[in-house]
């Protein structure tokens, strides 16, 4: 009968928590934990969901609350706020079985009032692990199977304890007991889920920002420099040159060419020919290994002389 009430008033309710699948879903979470380990009926009214730092949250937390610190696996920590009303009422049903209708004047929880609540929080974060197992999870941040770790007596050591991270804050508006007099509010404060690499990568998304990258970057120009040779000569015979002087170059300049990037880096070995009547070069290994190359003629010493004309040389 309790339970019929209980989801027949969170039917009714108004605001998002009725309209939204993920509060929706949260509500009925919280809802379940409270008539499953208290016996306490209560409805959500209200579910708000806001971002947070760890330097604003202390001023978004109520006066008097039971500060809980929940974890996830992988280092994953965040907290869970019960309200001063949410706490005395629990603490009343535990103790004597019931709720009054007037809620006590508020005081400071202790370690015994967190020991109390612990059945109240690891019953929700279990509930919703239900849901995120079933496809139904409130959000991203649900699905890390947080449970209760600590009481938390200080607000102040929160920046000791928690990440300097950004947070979700995701606070629910209750209404307790079956005529819904009495006002309390419970919240987590859950960091955020960030999409793991490895799946970010197999996404289409992703899969698109690589091939653009790699189209972007294998379209660039990249200037190859073919060297017959490099020589040291007196300044003064330097400045002798003109046209027609003769440089004279190593007897293998022809099959031990380089061929050099940006910075002079060597990329590959190669030899001076001809290919269908242009001057070419092809790659080696060894000079060896490219005679006989099909179309591919190498190129000789014109007349035998050890050198070749200095225009020559620059032509090629």
């Amino acid at each position: 009968m309790a339970d019929t009430a209980i989801l027949r008033r969170m039917a009714q309710a108004s605001g998002d928590a009725a309209e939204d699948p993920a509060r929706r879903v949260l509500a009925t979470s919280v809802a379940r934990a409270a008539e499953a380990v208290l016996g306490l009926p209560l409805a959500v009214d209200l579910v708000d969901v806001s971002a947070v730092t760890l330097a604003d949250l202390p001023e978004r937390l109520e006066d008097r609350a039971l500060l809980a610190l929940i974890e996830a696996p992988g280092e994953r920590q965040g907290l869970a706020i019960l309200s001063a009303g949410l706490v005395s009422a629990v603490i009343e049903v535990l103790t004597t079985g019931r709720m009054t209708p007037s809620e006590p004047a508020p005081r400071r929880p202790t370690r015994t009032d967190a020991a109390l609540s612990v059945g109240l929080i690891e019953g929700i974060l279990a509930e919703t692990d239900a849901a995120a197992m079933a496809g139904d999870a409130p959000w991203a941040e649900w699905q890390g199977a947080f449970r209760y770790a600590s009481s938390i007596e200080d607000p102040r050591l929160l920046p000791l304890i928690l990440d300097d991270t950004r947070y979700h804050m995701i606070r629910c508006g209750l209404r307790l007991g079956l005529s819904g007099d009495r006002a309390a509010s419970l919240s987590f404060v859950l960091p955020e889920r960030r999409q793991p690499v490895s799946t970010a990568l197999k996404s289409g998304e992703a899969q698109g920002w690589r091939d653009d990258l790699a189209g972007a970057v294998l379209g660039a120009e990249a200037e190859i420099i073919a060297v017959l040779a490099r020589l040291q000569r007196p300044l003064a015979e330097v400045a002798a040159l003109k046209p027609g002087s003769v440089l004279r170059l190593p007897d293998d300049a022809l099959t031990h060419l380089r061929l050099e990037g940006a910075g002079r880096q060597l990329l590959a070995r190669a030899r001076l020919g001809q290919y269908r009547g242009y001057l070419a070069v092809r790659l080696t290994g060894a000079p060896s290994h490219d005679a006989g190359a099909a179309g591919f003629t190498p190129a000789q010493v014109p007349g035998g002389e050890p050198g070749i004309p200095a225009r020559q040389a620059a032509g090629a």
